[in-house]
């Protein structure tokens, strides 16, 4: 018989970007309780097992995710799916954040509403509403990404400082 952190531990490998626990309850048919229980099974397991995989929970999100040790043994691999032009934009942001998303449409144009909406869906950015603008910020996945930290200051002073090949 399956286990439910066998069960866990599948359906966290199978899904990019985390489940919320009402999303796993429902999927796997368990109570609360025996599923924290499982997720907290399932993370010991994995610390213990001093491997490349942790299991985070982020946000209320769980997810199966690359230990940050091991982000530059990756990078080579990692395909960055995007145009120049949205990298201009998620540059200007990165330099910026915390940044309203009206002053990166002020310097980047209309097109640069596209360029956001791809840099959310990829989920390197992250945005709150701010009265009638957003307030954007490079997320853990930008910084996993890009093999950077997510510190803010330390991305600006990177950016600044001639690190341009970090996008």
């Amino acid at each position: 018989m399956i286990s439910l952190v066998d069960k866990l531990e599948a359906i966290l490998f199978s899904n990019q970007g985390g489940l919320s626990m009402a999303s796993i309850e429902r999927i796997v048919d368990a109570n609360r309780e025996d599923l924290e229980n499982a997720i907290n099974d399932l993370q010991v397991k994995y610390d213990e097992a001093n491997g490349a995989l942790q299991i985070r929970a982020d946000d209320n999100r769980y997810e199966m995710a690359l230990k940050p040790a091991f982000y530059g043994t990756v990078q080579p691999i990692i395909p960055v799916p995007v145009r120049d032009s949205i990298l201009v934009t998620l540059t200007h942001i990165a330099k910026e954040q915390p940044v309203a998303q009206s002053t990166i449409i002020e310097i980047r144009g209309q097109k640069a509403y596209a360029h956001i909406k791809e840099l959310l869906r990829l989920k390197w950015l992250s945005r709150k509403r701010a009265g009638n603008t957003y307030i954007l910020k490079t997320t853990r996945k930008f910084s996993e990404v890009f093999n950077c930290t997510d510190d803010p200051d330390e991305i600006r002073k990177l950016l600044e400082g001639g690190a341009e090949n970090l996008l």
